[in-house]
């Protein structure tokens, strides 16, 4: 019997592109939580992604009343509110001439202001402000974090049909990354889970990371 050769495979690698905390309230100089990111740092991020067949932006997403800010005894100065929330600044202790948005830096956003987009909100997010209580009411709508990113909710059928470029990720945590973000939720963690992605579909993918917060 002949050996079969089997030709190498002509498909070509699904490259995924993720940012990390690339808004302007933590990389634009002007950010009320500025971390020192460069003009080159951003071009830099901006040579990368561009390279990208699809973009995950991970953002953290916050109300007023967050316990992370400072003014609510929490260890950071206010950052990334809500669009709905990104008024009376001086209430939380930001500067006037300072952004809280969470939107990316604009190097980064001219470069996706136009391409296909979906936004995916973990159930947890919603009730980052959770301590305990036994009705608990979520910190802000869906549409609230539509509007804040300019993105509508991520239509799953579109993105497994290749359809979707760009997708915003709204996060709690810093890192973005725990792998049980619902222990702290108590008893509302058993309520049925926000739908998301299968993840079926960035398995054995390499993906870049690039971090421009903290």
């Amino acid at each position: 019997m002949t050996p079969t050769t089997i030709p190498p495979s002509t498909k070509k690698p699904y490259t995924i592109n993720v940012l990390v905390d690339w808004g302007k309230a933590f990389v634009d100089p002007n950010g009320s939580f500025y971390c020192g990111t460069t003009d080159h740092q951003k071009q830099r991020a901006k040579e990368v992604i561009q390279t990208a067949d699809l973009i995950l932006y991970l953002s953290d997403v916050h109300t007023t009343t967050s316990s992370e800010f400072i003014v609510n005894g929490g260890l950071y100065p206010a950052h990334n509110l809500i669009q709905k929330d990104q008024y009376d600044l001086s209430a939380v202790g930001v500067e006037a001439g300072k952004t809280v948005s969470p939107q990316l830096t604009d190097t980064l956003y001219d470069l996706i202001k136009n391409k296909r987009s979906g936004l995916i909100v973990p159930r947890h997010v919603f009730f980052q402000d959770y301590n305990g209580e036994q009705n608990p009411k979520p910190a802000f709508s869906l549409e609230d974090v539509e509007e804040t990113f300019g993105a509508k909710r991520l239509d799953e059928q579109e993105f497994l049909d290749g359809k979707i470029d760009y997708v915003i990720n709204a996060k709690h945590h810093f890192d973005g990354t725990r792998t049980n973000p619902y222990a702290w939720l108590g008893h509302i963690r058993r309520s049925t889970p926000v739908k998301i992605v299968p993840a079926r579909t960035v398995l054995s993918l390499e993906i870049p990371s690039l971090h421009g917060g903290i």
